[in-house]
């Protein structure tokens, strides 16, 4: 196992950890490279830009215009990472400053 998977593992765990202590989830992980069991070799994807792992999940918004909504967001982090920053994407159309028409 990459030792960039170790560490995406722990940190998506502590993201799990988390949730379960705080009633008021703001991040859900719906999907992971590791499947079931921690110990199988992650599911690894490639592109033009190289291998990456993929976690999907849902932002629950809690600000009064948004606290009814969740926004479904793909993120692919390099096996490079930390040395490579990973790229999110959002896959349910939103209207915002920092996003761009394709959801980038």
């Amino acid at each position: 196992m990459y030792q960039s998977a170790k560490r995406v593992y722990n940190e998506l765990q502590a993201i799990e950890r988390k949730n379960h202590q705080n009633p008021t989830k703001k991040f859900l992980i719906d999907t992971t490279p590791f499947g079931d069991d921690p110990s199988e070799a992650p599911t690894i994807g490639k592109d033009d830009h190289g291998q990456y792992y993929i976690v999907t999940g849902r932002i629950l918004p809690t600000s009064n215009i948004y606290n009814r909504s969740a926004f479904i967001v793909k993120i692919k982090i390099p096996i490079e990472y930390p040395f490579k920053p990973p790229t999110v994407e959002m896959v349910t159309p939103i209207y915002h400053p920092n996003v761009g028409r394709h959801g980038k």
